[in-house]
């Protein structure tokens, strides 16, 4: 037994972790939406968003010995910058706002702007490239809240010429830097207690089998596939964070 976490939570939380590893190590996002959005049924965000930053971190961790040197350090740079301005917002709206109506908000606007990524890549709609010190602030917000970062990230990016190998390498090493900070802002806040750590101890098996199984598909069925799927999983997980919040 965990203090302040009750075994079916635990349970059902390595279920979660293993399906959200999997699309983790495939696509170089996605991690905290899903857990954020099917935990969230069971226990208090604001309980189990720092325990999914610190996965994320060792997720990254684990993914980066083979991914950083396909990252574009240009665009990275800039997100950071953004995030660096973002993040603290993100964390005080965390604590401070309603969590349920904020989040409604920002899954639908996620929604919106998937559909419209769709429009692009089958050409209904020109592509528009947003700047990326302006993504960069809407990633940090998002990362404070901790459920929507790389969803964030990536439905602009699907927007640009990366190469695929290119997009999800980015997206991982942008992740160790982001939950690293993002972990710290939210130490201030107090957000971070002992019990979590624990909590973290359990999932880290789970998280360290499912990402690699879910690098492995990358590498296998990823190449020439990855915009078409991250598409998928953002109308997914947006629809599924919008479902969570109403009912």
């Amino acid at each position: 037994m965990i203090p302040g976490f009750e075994d079916s939570v635990v349970f059902a939380g390595i279920g979660v972790v293993l399906l959200a590893g999997v699309v983790r190590g495939f696509t170089g996002f996605g991690f905290s939406a899903i857990c954020v959005a099917l935990l969230s049924f069971f226990v208090d965000p604001a309980l189990i968003v720092p325990v999914i930053l610190m996965m994320e971190v060792a997720a990254s961790a684990w993914l980066m010995p083979n991914t950083w040197r396909d990252a574009d350090y240009k665009w990275l740079m800039w997100m950071m910058i953004g995030l660096v301005l973002g993040t603290p917002v993100g964390v005080w709206m965390l604590s401070y706002l309603p969590a349920e109506t904020t989040k409604l908000v920002l899954y639908g606007l996620l929604l919106v702007l998937g559909l419209a990524g769709y429009a692009q890549n089958r050409g209904i709609l020109p592509k528009f490239v947003a700047p990326v010190f302006v993504v960069g602030i809407l990633f940090g917000v998002g990362n404070g809240l901790a459920g929507i970062a790389g969803l964030v990230a990536a439905v602009f990016m699907i927007s640009s010429t990366m190469k695929d190998e290119t997009m999800r390498a980015s997206m991982i090493v942008l992740f160790f830097f982001a939950d690293l900070y993002a972990l710290f802002v939210g130490s201030g806040f107090g957000l971070i207690e002992r019990s979590q750590f624990v909590l973290l101890a359990v999932f880290l098996v789970p998280l360290v089998i499912s990402i690699s199984v879910g690098s492995w598909g990358f590498s296998r069925f990823g190449a020439g596939n990855y915009k078409n799927i991250a598409l998928g999983l953002i109308l997914i997980i947006a629809t599924l964070g919008i479902f969570q919040v109403l009912f």
